[in-house]
Formats: C-alpha cells, structure tokens, sequence
C-alpha cells in the first residue's frame, strides 16, 4: 500500500505477499465460530462439529452475611495448573472482601480472580480461572492460623469440597470432517495449517457447520486499486513537473530535465510491455480491467478485475512478481527485483545535503517490476529539511540518482507536496 505518513511503511504488496495471495475463512454459522486465513492455507471446504466450548474453572464459597464478615487467618495456597500461591491472611484482612483483595493483589497469583458476589442469600467469595483448559483446575488448600480458612478450601483428589465448584476446567472438544479434535483454549490455530478458528458455540448433533478456506479477491482488489492510485499520481506529477501551460506561461519545475526526460520514455516503454493481455487472463494489466485513457492515466473496470481474480488469483499474483516495497525514513526501499533509495550523499562534497533518488526505471528481466520502482520513486516527494545547502546546480544527476538543491527542492514540492514521515 502508498504511505508517506509513517516512518515505515509498506508501499505495495506484490502477488507473493498475503495481500494478493490472501485467504478468507467462512463459516456457514457465526454462532459456532469465526475464522481467518494466512495466504499458506489451501482453499477448501470442511465440516466442523462442535461439542463444548474450552471453559475456565470456578469455585464459590457458601454464602456468609456480608463481605465484611470476618472468615479466619492462616496462609491460602491456591494453585493452578503448575503454578501456586501461598497467601497470608491476618487480622488486618481476614473478612471475605480482604481474602479476596489478598488473592487479586498477591505478586504471584497463579491465575485466578476473587470477587464478592452478593445474592439474597449473603455474600460469597467466587474465584474464576483466568485461563480455559483442563489442565487449569484451581484447588485452595489452608495451614495455620485459626482454622477459620477451612471454609474456603478446594482439593477434590483428597476429599476436600469446601468450596463449590460451579464450573469445570475443560477443554474444547470438536471435529474437522468427522475427526475429534481438542483444544485448551476456543482459539485453534494447529488443526488446519494456516487456519486460525475462534470457537464460539456448539453446534447440534449431526448438524456440522460448513468452513470454506477461500481467495481473498476482496483484499487482491483493494491493493491493486491502490497500485493504480499510486501510478496515476506518478503520472500526474511528472506531468505537472514537465509542462507548460500557455496559457499561464508557467513551466513545470523539471521541464526540459533530460533525466527526468529519459526516466519518463523508460516508463513508457514499461507500460507498453505490460499492457496488452487477453482480458481475464492476469497477465496484463489490460487483462485485469486497467487501460490508459485519453488523459494518460488508468482506469480500473472493477468487473473485470474481479472476473480475473475469481478466475485464478495465481497469475495475477505473479504477474505482479511478489515485490514488496518498503520506505524507511531516511533508509530507502528495497525488494529482490529492484531497489530505490532515499538519503543524503555523503560521497561527493557539492551535494552532501542534497536529497537522492534511485528510480530503477530498468530493471532488467521484469518489466513490473520496473513499473512498481517507478510508482515506489514517484511516491517519496523531495524532502527539504536541510536548512543549509551549498550553492550547486539546481539538479544533479548520475548514477541513475536525481539530487535536488534546496530552491528545486522547493519548487518540486510546491507541486507535487512534501513528505510527511518523521
């Protein structure tokens, strides 16, 4: 995607990457679950049978009057799973409301949660695992002190139910295509590779819900329709820096600059190689529904790109060639077919201020990718922050780099507007 607000930002993602490659996860009930998809998910279409959802254990006192009634003193331990707590009560919070304050405040709690839940029938310390899985059940054993904490145990192994457990730690269970399946927590992520499911509800029996592992067209279309942006502003800003309007008299900053000349017919001679296509093919940009118009920009005809991402998603995404373009402020951008940068050269003493750009018009062997590192070039506006530049010519360039002085570096962002990372 275009950015210029942050410091580093993705400027296309290319067909190899999950924006052109993405998948979609739907499920025929929104009730039972919800899922997503990584681009490595093969699409295809499952039954999924839910039994019981992953649940937290919790435990409840038998009511007292208030959660000012004083229950005892001694040392709760209280342990979940592999981990325990030893806390110590006094006289200082011996009621239910401060046992329960002690839980919630100990440095070492292993998981659990205390509160005071008051009914008609007084008040009770409940406590709630803060984890699902059968793995997680809570037991609270007591020493010491009075004896009064007595009432607050749980150790079902050695017969102690002082506490009421009111629901079990458990883990989900549930079935892919008629294959039982567990997991301690409702998200399942190791089922399907590259299949992350949100358990939510169960499903009733031999009614399985029906999950489809899909292309993500939606996705592939936002970012091409981003890529089309971008190339029409790369258009229009070369167009605005090499005019001249008569009936202003104005000239375009650049009018008349050989590099910016000979970066342009380079641009053109890209367009023309990627062009042409049989429609719905994917190897075009014609093919997906973009074509030049009498202004020289693109136009987009959303059916027909969608008709071509419907179709195969694949051609697309290598047509597009994988490339991903990233800007770091003051770094550059770089992809495995091509690179631009952005920075100050140090190399040579008259512009060692100047901003540079390489444009890469030319990638060899790809002529997309060319055409991406131009509309990648384009987007990174001049910057002009250098408060001092020493009096050179008012562009330099070689080396497949163009480096503004700070009166060019003006009038180029006076017309195509300045950068805004920081």
């Amino acid at each position: 995607m275009l950015a210029h607000d942050v410091d580093s930002a993705v400027l296309f993602d290319g067909g190899g990457s999950t924006t052109l490659a993405g998948r979609t996860a739907t499920i025929s009930d929104s009730k039972v679950a919800s899922g997503s998809a990584t681009a490595g998910a093969i699409p295809a279409q499952y039954s999924l049978q839910v039994q019981n959802l992953a649940t937290a254990a919790s435990l409840a006192s038998q009511p007292v009057s208030s959660g000012t009634t004083v229950v005892g003193t001694g040392t709760l331990t209280i342990a979940v799973g592999g981990s325990s707590a030893s806390i110590s009560i006094d006289s200082t919070n011996n009621t239910l409301a401060g046992i329960a304050a002690a839980i919630n405040s100990a440095p070492n709690n292993p998981g659990v949660s205390a509160t005071i839940l008051t009914t008609s029938a007084g008040a009770r310390l409940v406590l709630t695992g803060n984890t699902t899985g059968a793995a997680n059940a809570i037991t609270v054993t007591q020493s010491g002190g009075d004896g009064g904490l007595a009432a607050l145990t749980y150790d079902p192994t050695h017969g102690v139910t002082n506490l009421t457990q009111t629901q079990a730690a458990t883990d989900a269970n549930f079935s892919v295509n008629g294959f039982a399946a567990t997991s301690p927590g409702n998200q399942v992520t190791s089922v399907i590779s590259g299949v992350t499911l949100n358990l939510a509800g169960t499903t009733a029996a031999n009614t399985p819900a029906t999950l489809t592992i899909g292309n993500d067209t939606t996705g592939a279309q936002t970012s091409i329709g981003t890529f089309v942006t971008a190339l029409n502003g790369l258009i229009t800003s070369i167009q605005s820096l090499t005019g001249y309007d008569p009936s202003t008299k104005t000239a375009g900053p650049l009018l008349g600059n050989a590099t910016l000349q000979s970066f342009q017919s380079q641009l053109s001679k890209i367009l023309d190689q990627v062009q042409s296509g049989t429609a719905g093919t994917g190897t075009s940009l014609a093919s997906l529904g973009i074509t030049a118009n009498t202004q020289g920009t693109y136009n987009t005809n959303t059916t027909t790109l969608g008709n071509a991402l419907t179709a195969n998603l694949t051609p697309v995404g290598n047509f597009f060639g994988g490339l991903t373009f990233t800007v770091r402020s003051g770094m550059g951008i770089a992809s495995g077919s091509g690179s631009i940068s952005r920075g100050c050269d140090f190399d040579k003493p008259f512009d060692s201020f100047a901003r540079t750009f390489s444009f890469g018009a030319s990638v060899a062997g790809n002529g997309m990718a060319a055409l991406l590192t131009s509309v990648a070039f384009m987007a990174l506006s001049p910057d002009c922050d250098p408060p001092q530049l020493p009096p050179v010519a008012p562009l330099y360039a070689a080396k497949n780099k163009i480096a503004l002085n700070k009166p060019m570096c003006r009038m180029v962002e006076a017309t195509i507007g300045p950068r805004h990372d920081s």
